[in-house]
């Protein structure tokens, strides 16, 4: 599957589309650093309102350093939260256009091949039925296209960064708790998932 979604994402006589698709990316991976930043933003408030020890340059009496930089911070704080947000707003809708590329040119092709099939497949399915399938094949498409980039991708970056984060600050125990606890909730997950399946397709 993730093969021939390769083929309609990454498209050879198309460079509209692989612009498309690289400028999702940047932003995505911009998103998750804004947001792995947010934290040690956070951190450098804390701090600094903890132990405002070193402020010669800016107000006149301490309480206006205090006050310059901790405002100085916060909006920090707060611009990186925005950042974020409005990168992954920005790489929702730069990748819509090439999920209804996708969409567009997987239909046509299943379209085509409908055509092309014998008058006896045509006469012994019910039109209806096919057509319903169709259509919820092409809406899966759209749902597996936002689900890989919009969830899985980000969450292998964010997994990475942060990973990467606590084992440079932490060593090596801290990065493996954070993704042996990641790797058992996918477990879980899938376990659940297929075992609730079976109920579902009786």
């Amino acid at each position: 599957i993730l093969q021939k979604f390769y083929q309609f994402i990454w498209p050879k006589d198309n460079a509209g589309i692989k612009i498309r698709v690289i400028i999702a990316l940047a932003l995505l991976i911009g998103s998750k650093l804004l947001n792995v930043c947010v934290p040690f933003i956070f951190k450098e408030i804390i701090d600094f309102l903890n132990k405002n020890a070193n402020l010669k340059d800016f107000g006149e009496s301490t309480a206006d350093k205090i006050l310059l930089t901790s405002m100085a911070l916060v909006i920090a704080y707060g611009a990186a939260r925005a950042g974020a947000s409005l990168f992954g707003e920005l790489r929702n809708a730069v990748f819509a256009r090439v999920a209804q590329s996708s969409v567009t040119h997987l239909a046509t092709q299943v379209f085509r091949h409908l055509h092309n099939l014998d008058l006896n497949f045509h006469l012994n399915r019910q039109t209806g039925a096919l057509s319903k399938a169709i259509d919820r094949g092409t809406r899966g498409i759209t749902l597996v296209l936002s689900a890989l980039v919009f969830n899985i991708m980000p969450t292998i970056v964010e997994v990475g960064l942060v990973s990467g984060i606590l084992y440079t600050k932490f060593g090596l125990n801290y990065a493996l708790v954070s993704i042996g606890c990641i790797a058992g909730y996918t477990a879980f997950t899938f376990a659940v998932t297929q075992w609730r399946t079976k109920f579902r397709v009786d």
